[in-house]
């Protein structure tokens, strides 16, 4: 494993490329072996209503390839695939250690029937967290919170921006990096439930 992936935090997944290369997907049908998941990971989780807006944000692995979403607003939509800079990678992570990600933080216990994002992140070990995002007072936790809550929030909204702000210097569509069976480095676009590493239990 490269020195890089010790500061994977911002993704739950293997840290390291493929031995496949950049871009290649080792296996079939969005499954691929762990070494090859990215290292951090953002995703969207639609609640029970009329839109369903589930789908991938962003997911970024530590030789700097990532795939995203052309709108965070639009999870899954008009997926892309850029080159950002390693250490750009590392010092993402390194901010989501060092605001206690993988730490004793109480998890948000959710809203039932609510949407939620799902950051994963590996750096030794997987961990996943989820938050449906809204502050409104009176809208789950909010309508309790204690201090441990808040710490929950303000960490969860900090590694989200640290994910989020990664920029690639290069950009192409994810139709143009396909491998012969729909996939991209495990994704699946012909079926992205398929995709083992988008799934929140997967990281846990």
């Amino acid at each position: 494993m490269r020195p890089v992936a010790m500061l994977t935090l911002l993704v739950m997944l293997l840290s390291g490329p493929t031995a496949a290369g950049p871009g290649r997907s080792a296996s079939l049908a969005g499954g691929t072996p762990e070494d090859d998941w990215p290292c951090a990971m953002l995703m969207h989780m639609p609640g029970n209503g009329p839109v369903n807006d589930y789908g991938l944000i962003m997911a970024v692995w530590t030789d700097g390839t990532m795939l995203f979403s052309s709108s965070p607003c639009r999870p899954g939509e008009h997926l892309l695939v850029g080159q950002a800079d390693p250490a750009d990678v590392q010092a993402m992570i390194s901010a989501i250690v060092k605001a206690d990600f993988l730490g004793r933080l109480r998890d948000d216990p959710g809203v039932p029937d609510a949407g939620y994002d799902t950051i994963g992140v590996r750096v030794r070990a997987r961990k996943a967290r989820s938050f449906h995002g809204s502050l409104s007072p009176g809208f789950g936790k909010n309508a309790d919170p204690d201090a441990d809550y808040w710490k929950f929030v303000k960490t969860f909204r900090r590694c989200r921006a640290e994910l989020l702000a990664i920029s690639p210097h290069r950009v192409e569509r994810l139709a143009e990096r396909l491998d012969a069976d729909g996939t991209f480095r495990g994704y699946n676009a012909r079926d992205p439930v398929k995709t083992a590493w988008l799934h929140r239990d997967a990281w846990r």
